[in-house]
C-alpha cells in the first residue's frame, strides 16, 4: 500500500485555527487535498482510523497517547468474532502508520509508535486469480441476447482486460467514450484522469452496448452514466459484484469471484504477455570497431 502522506506544501496551506490542526478530520482534509484519492479510499481511511480512536479510548488513552502495544492490539483485533484476516490487519497498520506520519509532520507527535510494529505478511494463494480458460468462461458466460448481458460483458471486459477498479467501472459517462479513437477516459478522482486505448475486442462489445443502452434506458434521460443499473440510475459497488459473482456462477467457477480477482488475472496476464515478449527477442551481436 502507498504511502498516504500530505504533503508539506498541503499542511502549510491549513492555517485556519478552527480546522483543529492534528484531529482526525483535519488529517482527513488535507490527505484529500494533496493526493488523487476516490471518495471510497477517503472514507475508509476516516472509518479505520475512528475505529483506532475508540479503542484506544476504551483504554482512557487518546491517539496522542497510544502506545505501539495499543496500535498492535487494534490492527489484530477479532472480526466478527474471528481472527482478522492478514489483508485487513495490513491495511488497519498503514492507515495508522500513515496518521501518526502526518501527527509528526504538524509537531503534535514526537515519534510514530507504528513505525517499529512489523506488517502482517499477506499471502497470495492460486485462487486468487483466474485461467485463461475460466477468464474466457467468465466472458461468455454474459447473456448477450439482453442488455443486462451486454452491459455485463463489457463491464468485465474491461475489468479483465484493463484492470479498472469496481469505482471507475460504476463512475464512468457517456461522455467518457471516445468511439472514433477507440478510447475512454477513466476518473480516479477530480485530479486523475487516464486515457485507455481499447481492445478491438472490447470496442466492438463497448459499440453493441451503446446501441442497446438507448433501448435499456428508455424515458429516463437524464441517465448519463455509460453502465447503469436495472433500476436505470448509476450502479453502486455491491451492485458491480453481484453482476461479476454472478458471471463467476453462470460459468460454473467454484471460487469467491469478485473485480479483485479479475484485476489481479489481469496483472498476472500482463506480467505473462511481456515475459514471452522479451523471450521471443533476439540478441543480435554487435561488432566491435577497432
Amino acid at each position: 500500500m502507498r504511502k498516504l502522506l500530505p504533503s508539506r506544501a498541503a499542511l502549510r496551506e491549513q492555517d485556519d485555527p478552527s480546522q483543529n490542526v492534528g484531529s482526525i478530520d483535519d488529517y482527513i482534509r488535507a490527505l484529500s487535498a494533496a493526493r488523487p484519492l476516490t471518495a471510497n479510499t477517503i472514507a475508509a481511511y476516516a472509518s479505520d482510523l475512528r475505529m483506532f480512536e475508540r479503542h484506544v479510548a476504551r483504554a482512557n488513552k487518546t491517539t496522542l497517547t497510544a502506545s505501539p502495544a495499543d496500535i498492535e492490539a487494534f490492527i489484530s483485533e477479532p472480526q466478527k468474532g474471528r481472527a482478522r484476516r492478514a489483508a485487513s490487519a495490513a491495511r488497519r497498520l498503514t492507515t495508522v502508520r500513515n496518521y501518526y506520519r502526518y501527527l509528526v509532520n504538524v509537531g503534535l507527535a514526537r515519534y510514530n509508535p507504528a513505525e517499529a510494529l512489523a506488517r502482517p505478511r499477506v499471502q497470495r494463494q492460486d485462487s486468487d486469480v483466474l485461467s485463461e480458460k475460466e477468464l474466457l468462461a467468465l466472458l461468455n458466460a454474459a447473456d448477450l441476447s439482453t442488455s443486462t448481458g451486454c452491459r455485463d460483458r463489457v463491464m468485465l471486459e474491461l475489468v479483465s482486460s484493463k484492470g479498472l477498479s469496481a469505482s471507475e467501472i460504476i463512475g464512468l459517462r457517456l461522455t467518457d467514450v471516445d468511439l472514433l479513437r477507440g478510447r475512454l477516459t477513466v476518473r480516479k478522482s477530480e485530479y486523475s484522469t487516464r486515457l485507455l486505448h481499447l481492445e478491438p475486442r472490447t470496442l466492438i462489445s463497448l459499440k453493441a452496448w451503446l446501441k442497446e443502452r438507448e433501448t435499456f434506458v428508455g424515458n429516463h434521460l437524464g441517465c448519463d452514466v455509460l453502465f447503469p443499473s436495472n433500476r436505470r440510475r448509476a450502479m453502486t459497488r455491491q451492485a458491480f459484484w453481484f453482476v461479476v459473482r454472478r458471471a463467476g456462477r453462470r460459468a460454473g467457477l467454484q471460487r469467491p469471484m469478485g473485480p479483485r480477482v479479475l484485476r489481479a488475472t489481469q496483472r498476472m496476464l500482463q506480467k505473462a504477455k511481456r515475459a514471452r515478449m522479451v523471450g521471443t527477442l533476439k540478441v543480435v551481436p554487435t561488432q566491435v570497431v577497432r
